[in-house]
């Protein structure tokens, strides 16, 4: 996430894995900076979200886990010096974590697709860390059920709107 290696990616070539999507225009910046075309940019976007039908009830069940987890990257560094968090809901506060029901992803899955046509895969957390198999499981299902078809869905009914002359 840090600008340097922001640029190696872009000079390397093979991909740049984001977090939470803030960093893909300056992905693609260091792109042309580089010679390159925005156009060859290659994104895999990981999404620190939980997808539930009630996300808030998800967040107050699984919060705990998403907190030792981003605890633990903030001792290795990984986000620089910052202190490390004490409460789960400090993490959405801080933009984290999102929480979205299947209705709000499809919404903003499907705009930040047509946004940035060069992301190649989105990626999210498939259980955090001590959360149960089960647990993890149902969001799995509820994003390969609903989540993923809307999203597909209205790519194609996007993709098939002609543009006016």
């Amino acid at each position: 996430m840090a600008d340097p290696a922001i640029e190696r990616a872009a000079r390397i070539g093979d991909g740049f894995l984001s977090t939470q999507n803030a960093h893909h225009a300056s992905y693609l910046d260091a792109l042309e900076r580089l010679g390159r075309s925005r156009d060859d940019g290659r994104i895999f976007a990981g999404q620190w979200t939980i997808i539930a039908d009630d996300p808030e009830r998800e967040w107050s069940r699984i919060g705990a886990h998403a907190l030792y987890q981003i605890n633990k990257y903030i001792e290795m560094g990984a986000f620089g010096p910052i202190p490390q968090f004490t409460e789960p809901d400090q993490l959405v506060d801080a933009g984290s974590f999102t929480l979205w029901d299947p209705a709000t992803a499809v919404d903003e899955l499907t705009t930040l697709l047509t946004a940035t046509p060069q992301i190649e895969d989105v990626h999210f957390w498939a259980q955090l860390p001590g959360e149960s198999i089960d647990s993890g499981s149902a969001r799995i299902e509820l994003l390969a059920g609903t989540v993923v078809p809307g999203v597909r869905a209205r790519l194609a009914a996007r993709s098939s709107v002609e543009v006016p002359a």
